[in-house]
C-alpha cells in the first residue's frame, strides 16, 4: 500500500515553510519496491534553509516526530541554488534522481531539462546501475 503522499507533503510544507518542490525518487518512484518498509526518498527544495547540516538534520528529525507516516521519509533538503549547483556539477545523486522521479509538489523545470540532457548524453547501464557517457574521446 502506497503511503499517503498528500499527508506527507502537507506535513513537510507546514514544517519547513517556503517549499518550492517535493520530489519522490528512488525505488518507490520507480515502482520497483513492493516492500512497505522501504524508505521514502524525497528531495525537498526550499528557500531559507539553514546553512548548517546539523540544523538541516534537526529538520529531518522534526519531520520524523510528526507521526508514524513520516518514519520512513528520507529527505534531502536543498535550496533552489544548491539544486542548480548539483545539476551543473553533475553530482551522482542527481543521476540517481533521473533514474525515476515523481514531482509531488511544486515544479522543477530545470530538473526535467537536466534529466532529458542526461538521457541524451549518457546511457544507463542497468546491470551496473550507472550512467556511462555516450561521448567518445
Amino acid at each position: 500500500m502506497d503511503p499517503d503522499y498528500d499527508v506527507i507533503v502537507r506535513d513537510i510544507v507546514s514544517t519547513i515553510g517556503d517549499v518550492k518542490a517535493i520530489i519522490l525518487f528512488g525505488s518507490r518512484a520507480r515502482s520497483v519496491e513492493e516492500d512497505e518498509t522501504a524508505d521514502i526518498d524525497l528531495l525537498v527544495v526550499a528557500e531559507n534553509l539553514p546553512d548548517s547540516r546539523t540544523r538541516r538534520r534537526h529538520i529531518g528529525i522534526a519531520l520524523h516526530e510528526l507521526g508514524e507516516h513520516m518514519w520512513r521519509v528520507s529527505p534531502i533538503l536543498l535550496t533552489p541554488e544548491e539544486l542548480e549547483m548539483n545539476m551543473e556539477r553533475e553530482l551522482p545523486i542527481m543521476f540517481g534522481i533521473c533514474e525515476g522521479y515523481r514531482v509531488l509538489y511544486g515544479e522543477v523545470p530545470k530538473l526535467r531539462e537536466f534529466c532529458e540532457r542526461v538521457e541524451r548524453d549518457y546511457e544507463y547501464q542497468k546491470e551496473w546501475r550507472s550512467w556511462i557517457s555516450r561521448r567518445r574521446t
